[in-house]
């Protein structure tokens, strides 16, 4: 993104006394390997930057695990509808409708201990510290009951 744009500057009455202008060029990076990263960001900090909005991680393919979440979550779906309808009673019929819902993976950090605040030396590197993602689906199965 590269954005310009004109600000009013005001007298203390009010009245435009000028323009200033803004500009905004940000850059999205892609960074494979996680131990350079602190190194990424303090030479972005060196060159310039004055603002990183945030940090995300993902992995370049999730087919696997979405598949294998999608499959244990089927799996679920259908023990929890056997499990109920022979709590009721009843048994299954056929698969009416099936609904899936696939949710953004969710980062999960690990502690490395101790906790706090500790200071740490102005010229240390940028603390990266990179978790687990969990891939997340929904399935709903509509059965007939008999």
């Amino acid at each position: 993104n590269f954005s310009i744009w004109s600000n009013p500057v005001y007298d203390p009455l009010g009245q435009v006394q000028g323009t200033s202008y803004s500009v905004d060029n940000t850059v999205n990076v892609t960074i494979r390997d996680l131990d350079k990263l602190g190194d990424l960001l303090d030479a972005a900090i060196s060159a310039g930057a004055n603002s990183i909005y945030s940090i995300q991680f993902d992995v370049a393919d999730k087919t696997k695990a979405t598949d294998e979440a999608r499959t244990l979550a089927v799996a679920d779906a259908k023990s929890e509808a056997e499990g109920l309808a022979k709590d009721a009673g009843l048994t299954l019929g056929d698969v009416q409708t099936i609904s899936y819902f696939e949710s953004s993976p969710t980062p999960y950090f690990e502690g490395k201990g101790g906790g706090g605040g500790a200071a740490m030396d102005a010229s240390a590197q940028v603390p990266i510290q990179p978790g687990q993602l969990a891939i997340s689906v929904t399935v709903n199965l509509v059965y007939t009951i008999k």
